[in-house]
């Protein structure tokens, strides 16, 4: 989804574009961290790295996406919301 060019879509700043990408990371973290037994940390550190990468490839690399601050924020949002409910979790427990 991220890697694709934008056809049709206002290619400007959107909130749904935000929304989106902090519940794919959310997400992506929660789904992870429940099926793998991986430390937090490392996951969150992967994570953070795929954020950034995929930033990069859209700018130089696909035709009509760009480098976007708010797509990389977005996608930290949703990594720490995702990460601060399983640590909730796990010291529920």
């Amino acid at each position: 989804m991220f890697l694709l060019p934008l056809s049709g879509i206002e290619a400007g700043f959107t909130w749904a574009d935000k929304v989106v990408h902090t519940g794919y990371f959310f997400l992506m973290f929660i789904i992870t961290a429940l099926t793998f037994k991986v430390e937090k940390y490392k996951l969150w550190l992967w994570l953070v790295l795929y954020v950034l990468v995929v930033e990069i490839i859209q700018h130089f690399f696909i035709i009509g996406r760009g480098y976007q601050v708010g797509d990389i924020l977005a996608g930290l949002v949703g990594l720490l919301l995702a990460s601060l409910i399983i640590y909730y979790d796990n010291t529920r427990n």
